[in-house]
């Protein structure tokens, strides 16, 4: 264990402190919204309430109680043809991407190898991983319906709901508050500047409703965050095996992120310019060839490549796999 702190550069209040964040990073995005009925009502009922009373529970409006990640839900309104819109108490492009999502899984069972009549067929300009994860959590909530509750059907089907395509931007949302305290130390390894970090993210308000929704965009926000933190872990390297390992997560992570949404690609482009700049301002100061963990250029570059072509390259095609 000692010797993974060491690694990552950490020390035991680090992980105190990772401990802690996570944990309230977590409680804040699956059981909100938390209401303290203590300073409304100090002497009556109890002192938290993490549940809604009196808001639409189906599309139709009927009132109910929602708690945790299952609110809001958004009752549905006729369109001009009478049919009820949202149709599963969807909130913003919740009518795409969970729907997609439940789409590729649907299409993966029943349409495999995909036709084109295949009736789960959809377009959507966006890459597939993002909503990949979000059937992820679908699919696994299901499950657990199947499994505990004693829930009948197909495991998405069963999922398709406002707390099953919420799940996965839930987990992803919460990792990045630690990600953040560890790119943080990094970028200036002063504890007291990681937490800072760590807890603006975590209670900032558009990093809160996208761990809360069942979008895309945070999941490549993930990934952004770690592609920096494994950049930073690479050019600090200080052995040859090192560096490379770290390049070639680098690769992993880049394509993962790229495969889930295209912005990525901006994260790829800036961490290229900063490692080339890095290594062409030491050259031209000492006027000696410095890489990162002192790898020998013939080495590097064949790895270079590999990290900035073709590992993304290849990780991006593979997502399409499924399909």
């Amino acid at each position: 264990m000692s010797n993974v702190l060491r690694a990552l550069r950490l020390q035991g209040w680090d992980v105190v402190a990772l401990v802690i964040l996570t944990a309230i990073a977590f409680f804040i995005r699956f059981f909100s919204p938390i209401t303290p009925n203590f300073i409304a009502h100090p002497f009556s009922g109890q002192p938290i309430s993490f549940c809604v009373p009196n808001t639409p529970v189906d599309v139709y409006g009927n009132p109910g109680t929602l708690c945790g990640l299952s609110y809001p839900f958004t009752r549905g309104y006729k369109d001009p043809n009478g049919v009820l819109s949202p149709p599963n108490g969807q909130v913003f492009d919740e009518v795409y991407f969970p729907v997609d999502a439940r789409k590729d899984v649907k299409g993966m069972e029943k349409c495999k190898p995909s036709t084109v009549e295949c009736p789960y067929n959809y377009f959507d300009p966006e890459p597939p991983l993002g909503k990949e994860m979000i059937a992820a959590g679908e699919w696994a909530y299901g499950w657990f319906r199947a499994t505990f509750q004693g829930a009948q059907g197909d495991n998405i089907d069963l999922g398709f709901n406002t707390f099953g395509w919420r799940v996965a931007s839930g987990v992803i949302g919460t990792l990045c508050i630690p990600l953040m305290y560890l790119l943080a130390l990094r970028l200036w390894p002063r504890r007291l500047f990681a937490i800072a970090a760590a807890t603006f993210v975590c209670f900032d308000g558009m990093f809160f409703v996208q761990s809360r929704i069942g979008m895309i965009d945070i999941f490549p926000v993930f990934f952004i965050l770690l592609s920096y933190y494994l950049f930073l872990v690479h050019v600090q390297s200080t052995t040859r095996r090192g560096s490379l390992w770290s390049l070639v997560l680098l690769g992993f992570v880049l394509g993962a992120g790229i495969a889930a949404k295209w912005i990525v690609l901006a994260a790829l482009a800036s961490i290229g310019f900063f490692l080339v700049a890095g290594i062409a301002w030491r050259w031209w100061r000492a006027r000696e060839l410095k890489l990162p963990g002192d790898v020998p250029l013939a080495t590097y570059l064949p790895v270079l490549v590999l990290a900035f072509a073709i590992i993304p390259a290849g990780v991006y095609i593979a997502s399409w796999y499924p399909f």
